[in-house]
């Protein structure tokens, strides 16, 4: 058979279709979002530490983990952090990837060693939530993203009492929030006290579960 058969039979030569390129966006989730902050807001800026809550947020400030920071998530994954400047609010991306470079965890927890892209999708949107909350935000301005990731972040952010513009809720959205209320509260309250003392040395390796995968049902 000569090549150019056999890459017709194969489907080498097709195009992408919508559901391919559906598919693929499954795959790749990702989120963009903005802080919103008071007109006189510095960002979580404090004199002198008081909290390891307080040194972990100026810590990143100071660019003590680069710009943007990479903060490491039990997914895997790692948030990009751009810090406020007198130009711009402040910003954070996640996609679904390996960690790249340097990171510090934002929580210090057995990562997730298992689940569906889904399931990783859910729990790094919450962790944005987080983050933001301990950034001091006011609220979140999402710009662009994963649909099933927009939900996951209004959902945490619903039960933490923190506004998402940008995102309408609409069909069942209310209702899986709901389905998912508990384990949001077991795991993504915002609780200042186990934010870690900030260390510009790379986190090592962990194992173990979190030992949630509620995301898929929801």
């Amino acid at each position: 058979m000569a090549i150019k058969d056999f890459a017709a039979l194969s489907g080498v030569q097709r195009k992408p279709s919508a559901e391919d390129i559906a598919y693929l966006r499954r795959q790749c989730p990702f989120l963009e979002v903005v802080g919103v902050m008071l007109d006189d807001d510095a960002e979580a800026q404090v004199s002198a530490p008081q909290t390891e809550h307080d040194a972990f947020s100026q810590a990143i400030d100071e660019g003590a983990y680069g710009i943007p920071a990479l903060i490491e998530l039990k997914s895997g994954w790692a948030i990009h952090y751009w810090p406020k400047t007198e130009t711009y609010p402040p910003a954070m991306t996640v996609a679904a990837s390996s960690m790249l470079g340097e990171t510090q965890p934002l929580v210090h927890e057995a990562p997730i060693s298992n689940g569906t892209v889904s399931t990783y999708a859910f729990h790094a949107a919450a962790e944005m939530v987080l983050l933001a909350l301990t950034k001091s935000w006011h609220g979140i301005q999402i710009v662009n993203g994963d649909s099933l990731m927009q939900w996951a972040l209004w959902a945490v952010a619903e039960r933490n009492h923190l506004p998402v513009y940008g995102y309408e809720p609409g069909g069942d959205d209310q209702a899986k929030a709901e389905r998912v209320a508990d384990m949001i509260d077991r795991y993504y309250l915002y609780r200042p006290a186990p934010t870690p003392t900030p260390s510009p040395q790379a986190t090592s390796g962990h194992s173990g579960d979190a030992g949630v995968d509620n995301t898929d049902e929801a």
